[in-house]
């Protein structure tokens, strides 16, 4: 498996080519023998005269393509689906098993961590906003 390095910027600008509504992780990608990379967020093949082709936006997508091809078990396709999350990038097989070929190596985390919540503080603040809420405004003394 073939680490790369990817800042959290890079990572963003790769999930940020897809459209708002398909924003989601993982964002996936497909790719053919001549490297071209084009967005594929359906499961079904995308027409040559739909293809929007993102290779040349982002060098970390460029190489992931490349290493996909490279490892492909059946090069005489030489392409296919693949799809990158926080930890790296993955393709299906037949069988619909998950191979990872690419790992990322990052200095910083590139999922946003959840804060957890704290469920008597959140509780407290509530009903602070609800008191605020609840107060008549009688009206100005002058």
């Amino acid at each position: 498996m073939k680490q790369i390095e990817i800042t959290r910027a890079e990572f963003e600008e790769i999930r940020m080519l897809h459209t708002e509504e398909n924003r989601r992780i993982p964002v996936s990608f497909s790719t053919n023998s001549d490297e071209d990379v084009w967005l594929s967020p359906d499961p079904k093949p995308v027409p040559l005269n739909d293809r929007v082709h993102v290779k040349h936006l982002s060098k970390r997508l460029a190489e992931v393509a490349k290493v996909f091809i490279s490892c492909r078990p059946d090069r005489e396709r030489a392409g296919g689906k693949f799809f990158l999350d926080w930890e790296g990038a993955f393709w299906k097989d037949e069988s619909a098993n998950v191979h990872r070929f690419v790992s990322w190596k990052s200095d910083e985390p590139l999922l946003t961590p959840i804060k957890p919540i704290d469920r008597s503080k959140l509780m407290a603040e509530f009903a602070l906003k609800r008191r605020k809420n609840s107060r008549k405004i009688i009206g100005c003394a002058n």
